[in-house]
């Protein structure tokens, strides 16, 4: 069951402001102005909705109490349907203090009546305002309308009932539209199993339900991974400082990226070094590794290798004979087989 209260007086205080919109756009937060008060004279209604059914009109002329809300709202018109709808029934109300009072909790435990949670200041959610709007647009096409209260108050009564059933049923149909919310930065709908599918906008991205903020620029796309932005750029492409920028290191790299700080590093071939920002060639054959410094050669031996004119050779120690002293021989990087 949807429920909730509305106010009305014999003077119009819906103060309507109409502007041009974009379509899609009715619920945006700049098209909308949230207003808690009401003036003049009039009535304070409470009913509530159900698929093919609906509850009496409550109308009464004070501010609604947790003591009122517990001892007519929920004694005289809940509980009759909670009884013929058994455990089953679900109730929906907002979160007005009277309707939190702990005096109203302690009968809905009571009477075993189960309430569904609901966001605070959520009217474009439950279709019961739109109830009442089509009950104040009846109330205002009345020929002559109410001049008093006694008049507006026969008028809510009787255009309550006469409210086709089949439209308040089209609204409590359109709820899982209503609930369809993927945020400022997309589209929502849901498939054919009820399952919420969000159509994220450019420079936009689907994380938990909900389309964020995540652009990576024109070459590459943007995703978020378990709350972290992540891009994956295109070819000659890398993340830098959350954008995809142009990154390359020629021809004989194998990629190209940035670091936190925003600097080219290069994974180069086999026999080439970064240099400058590109893949140049570098070798010190078998012996060792090569890479640049201050845009000069540098062989980076292993502990039996030695650099002789930009290669690393190998080393062979021999002693003399009858001396103490050693002669080292430098060998090739390659040796000839004994036949």
């Amino acid at each position: 069951m949807f429920s909730y209260e509305s106010r009305f007086s014999l003077q119009s205080d819906s103060r309507r402001t109409f502007i041009w919109r974009a379509p899609g756009t009715r619920y945006h937060q700049e098209d909308t102005i949230e207003r808690h008060r009401y003036g003049g004279a009039g009535w304070l209604v409470w009913g509530g909705i159900i698929l093919g059914s609906r509850t009496d009109l409550h109308v009464q002329s004070v501010t609604m109490t947790g003591h009122i809300y517990r001892d007519v709202i929920l004694e005289q018109h809940v509980r009759l349907f909670r009884g013929a709808m058994g455990a089953e029934f679900q109730f929906m109300d907002d979160n007005a203090r009277p309707h939190r009072a702990n005096i109203v909790d302690e009968c809905l435990q009571s009477e075993d009546i189960t309430r569904m949670d609901w966001p605070a200041y959520s009217p474009d959610l439950n279709p019961i305002e739109h109830v009442w709007d089509m009950l104040g647009r009846r109330i205002a096409a009345r020929q002559p309308p109410p001049t008093c209260l006694p008049e507006l108050r026969s008028a809510l009564l009787d255009e309550w009932c006469n409210i086709p059933q089949d439209q308040i049923d089209n609204l409590i149909l359109s709820m899982p539209r209503r609930s369809c919310d993927c945020g400022l930065g997309g589209s929502c709908q849901l498939d054919s199993s009820g399952e919420k599918i969000c159509n994220c906008f450019s420079g936009y991205a689907r994380y938990k339900g909900y389309c964020y903020d995540c652009d990576c620029g024109p070459y590459g796309t943007c995703i978020i991974d378990a709350g972290i932005k992540r891009c994956t750029c295109d070819v000659n492409y890398a993340e830098k400082n959350g954008k995809c920028e142009y990154c390359s290191c020629g021809e004989n790299s194998k990629s190209c990226r940035y670091n936190v700080l925003g600097e080219k590093e290069c994974s180069c071939s086999s026999a080439y070094a970064q240099n400058r920002g590109y893949c140049e060639e570098c070798n010190c054959g078998s012996y060792g590794s090569c890479s640049f410094e201050y845009n000069r050669k540098q062989c980076n031996c292993k502990s039996f290798a030695v650099e002789k004119n930009g290669v690393c050779v190998v080393m062979e120690s021999t002693t003399l004979e009858g001396s103490t002293s050693t002669r080292t021989t430098v060998l090739p990087s390659t040796t000839q087989c004994k036949v």
